[in-house]
């Protein structure tokens, strides 16, 4: 080393040691204090980072299963009318091939036969996108409710930021790497202390809300311009 590196090193460390000399002679300390916001050790009450799983929230609501319930009768209803339709239709082709083609009874029937099929098609595919429809409203109406929640929640708790939580399955999806790679790109969040996961409070205070606002009978037919399903 020559003659100058060495006095550039010798003052470089004199600096440093005057810069930390300095910092104590002020009464501040080398380090932030253990347990102090915005440090590595803070505890995860100290942050203002939530997250929620809305996976969970839709599996485990009271309301969500109260509505998937209401979907599920409402399709049996559908396809077993849909049957009934369908039965009648190959009833009136059997009797139409007991009349000769071309004649005014044989003209009649396929024209009733034509008419019948047309109003059954149109009618399952309008009673499909009906149900739809309503899962469609219902997703949204659980969701901004849902939302309501966390948003309640984080102000009182002082939060500014809450992050949607989703569970690494990689055996729940197909096994190809297209699959795994879509999984891992739509994480949003790959590690939180558990204290700062809301969802079984949000879930707590939805069913909370439904309960009171009469369960059950929110869905019955008598009930306001009500949707009656969900995802």
């Amino acid at each position: 080393m020559t003659r100058s590196s060495i006095k550039s090193a010798a003052f470089a460390t004199g600096l440093l040691a005057a810069l930390v000399l300095a910092a104590k002679s002020s009464g501040q300390p080398d380090s932030p204090p253990a347990g102090s916001r915005g440090t590595a050790n803070s505890s995860a009450s100290d942050c203002c980072i939530g997250i929620v799983d809305f996976v969970r929230i839709f599996n485990e609501c009271e309301q969500i299963k109260d509505l998937n319930e209401a979907l599920r009768k409402q399709e049996v209803d559908v396809q077993a009318e849909a049957k009934q339709r369908q039965d009648v239709i190959e009833n009136k082709q059997v009797e139409l091939s007991a009349f000769k083609t071309g004649s005014p009874d044989y003209q009649q029937r396929r024209k009733d036969l034509i008419r019948l099929g047309t109003e059954a098609n149109v009618w399952l595919k309008v009673s499909e996108q009906d149900l739809e429809n309503q899962k469609f409203d219902w997703t949204k109406v659980v969701y901004q409710k849902a939302v309501e929640v966390v948003s309640n929640l984080s102000r009182e708790r002082g939060l500014k930021v809450v992050l949607q939580y989703k569970e690494f399955s990689p055996d729940d999806t197909d096994q190809t790497l297209a699959s795994i790679r879509r999984m891992i790109q739509e994480r949003a969040v790959v590690y939180a202390e558990n204290d700062t996961d809301m969802t079984d409070e949000v879930i707590k205070r939805l069913n909370e809300t439904y309960r009171a606002a009469g369960g059950k009978k929110q869905l019955e037919p008598s009930a306001p311009a009500a949707p009656a399903s969900a995802p």
